[in-house]
């Protein structure tokens, strides 16, 4: 249960250092597609307003996941056993993917994932999926950047335990400024 629990904090921390950097970009516009993790994502509702109202979602499948973990594997030289647990923490609990949040608000409250509620829905609006984000105080504060202003950003993750069918909906819910987002993975 302990090396499980190991695997599971572990699990987040490799899959941001390997971060797209489409998902982290301030200028989305609705009705534009990006490509993030390989897949084109079409924003259809919400947009980024600026540096310090940005809210940008990606998409890993279970077999890209798999892909990145043993390339982590061989560089890290990890034991076949750590491996196998990693691969089977993924098969297990990953068979829909991974979902990756990246926001960018202009207070530090703002930017917590404890806002934030993700919700996937079939291509025909069946809802599979909804998780209620934990708290994850943001990662830094930064000033004077290249956007200009003062902004904090913060990423929030979570796997879908179902498989799932390409295209689908994704919703990101702001609760603490009443927004709604809404994305589109396509293949």
């Amino acid at each position: 249960m302990k090396a499980l629990l190991m695997l599971l904090a572990c699990l987040p921390l490799l899959s941001f250092s390997q971060t797209d950097k489409n998902l982290t970009r301030i200028y989305w516009s609705t009705g534009k597609e990006k490509v993030v993790y390989g897949h084109g994502v079409l924003r259809i509702k919400g947009f980024n307003a600026n540096a310090s109202n940005v809210t940008n979602i990606g998409y890993q499948t279970k077999e890209q996941l798999s892909v990145q973990y043993k390339q982590t594997a061989e560089k890290q030289m990890w034991t076949e056993d750590k491996l196998n647990s990693m691969l089977d923490l993924i098969n297990n609990n990953y068979k829909g993917g991974r979902l990756a949040l990246y926001i960018q608000r202009g207070t530090i409250a703002a930017a917590n994932t404890e806002y934030f509620t993700i919700i996937v829905k079939t291509k025909n609006e069946e809802e599979i999926f909804r998780k209620e984000l934990e708290s994850n105080t943001p990662n830094s504060h930064i000033s004077g950047s290249r956007y200009g202003g003062n902004y904090w950003w913060n990423f929030g993750e979570t796997s879908i335990r179902k498989a799932i069918e390409i295209p689908f909906y994704i919703y990101v819910v702001d609760k603490l400024h009443s927004e709604i987002y809404k994305f589109e993975i396509k293949s």
